[in-house]
């Protein structure tokens, strides 16, 4: 059985008022002349991906702390995609065994990049069981349909 990662629609959309609290909260830099440059839209993404897992005050830590440990936000982005991606594929790709099991494979990680990789395999697993559940409820309630009409027959 393929399971195919697909967003449902149910997702809610970042709102103007969404951005300005980030803002007015400390969690990304304030906009030059109210114009909003591409670092914004890196904070945004970072905070909207992580907020499916994390609360805000715990971001807006997280975020801070990587830049300290990596030295920059081009450098606490970077790691942040490299691990997201680097989740996506290892918790996404597996083949299935024979058996119909997975296996997961274990890392070493650095230190540094520690919070970021957990946070960003958290997600990729939360993302994962979510699709099992719809894909296996969607099947188990298709068998069921086809069971009730063959009932009829």
């Amino acid at each position: 059985e393929k399971i195919a990662f697909i967003h449902n629609g149910d997702e809610k959309h970042i709102t103007k008022s969404m951005v300005n609290n980030y803002v007015k909260w400390g969690m990304m830099p304030k906009p030059v002349k109210k114009k909003y440059e591409k670092i914004h839209v890196v904070y945004i993404i970072v905070i909207t991906i992580l907020k499916q897992i994390l609360t805000i005050s715990k971001i807006k830590d997280g975020i801070q702390l990587q830049i300290a440990l990596l030295g920059n936000e081009k450098a606490a982005y970077d790691s942040f995609c490299e691990a997201f991606e680097e989740s996506m594929q290892r918790i996404f790709l597996p083949v299935p065994e024979s058996d119909g099991s997975y296996i997961l494979e274990s890392r070493e990680i650095q230190y540094e990049k520690l919070a970021v990789s957990t946070i960003t395999s958290a997600l990729a697993n939360q993302w994962l069981t979510e699709k099992i559940i719809e894909t296996k409820l969607a099947a188990y309630h298709q068998r069921q349909r086809k069971g009730a009409e063959h009932g009829r027959e």
